[in-house]
């Protein structure tokens, strides 16, 4: 007797489940063999022969789809927290008086995997005004992410922020399910 898995779960036409490792040498050898098929080879055939293999697979398999467009959405809204942060560190340097409230806070992590942590934690420090100091363990054993911050200011929206914006992102692309 075999159980049959919900729709999402990284089944793919065929019934057989497929990795995103997997499914990214797929696109990459769609991409290779539209190249190779292409009369006058340049660049753009590639990239052309990429987008067709993203197409067909988000089309078959739709968790590399969904994971591909989350990861994109992520680097895009990170380079905009980036440009964010920097303008507000550099106001915060400009000002005539310093006026700091430095501190560091403990954020509770949904984030497990080792690959979804360091990724989290790699992007807070990107962001000029952080830093990811340490990950440990909280009381109740979560795992917890201490993060130094230029202007604290309210811990708890320094926390929310911190969720909502960068690990919801994270978990949408580093987990199979859709609920991330």
């Amino acid at each position: 007797h075999q159980r049959r898995r919900p729709a999402g779960s990284g089944e793919c036409a065929g019934g057989a489940a497929m990795k995103m490792g997997s499914a990214l040498l797929l696109n990459i050898l769609v991409g290779a063999v539209w190249y190779a098929l292409q009369p006058a080879a340049s660049p753009g055939s590639f990239i052309l022969g990429f987008c067709v293999g993203f197409v067909l697979l988000a089309v078959f398999y739709h968790p590399y789809g969904r994971r591909s467009w989350a990861a994109l959405a992520f680097i895009l809204f990170l380079v905009g927290a980036i440009i964010k942060s920097s303008v507000q560190v550099a106001a915060i340097i400009l000002r005539p008086k310093l006026q700091l409230e430095q501190g560091i806070v403990a954020i509770p992590l949904a984030a497990s995997s080792d690959f979804e942590i360091a990724t989290l934690a790699t992007a807070i420090t990107l962001t000029p005004g952080t830093l990811s100091v340490d990950v440990g363990y909280a009381a109740d054993g979560q795992r917890v992410l201490y993060v130094h911050n230029l202007v604290t200011g309210d811990p708890d929206a320094m926390r929310r922020e911190i969720k909502d914006d960068f690990e919801r992102r994270i978990l949408r692309f580093t987990r199979t399910e859709q609920s991330a």
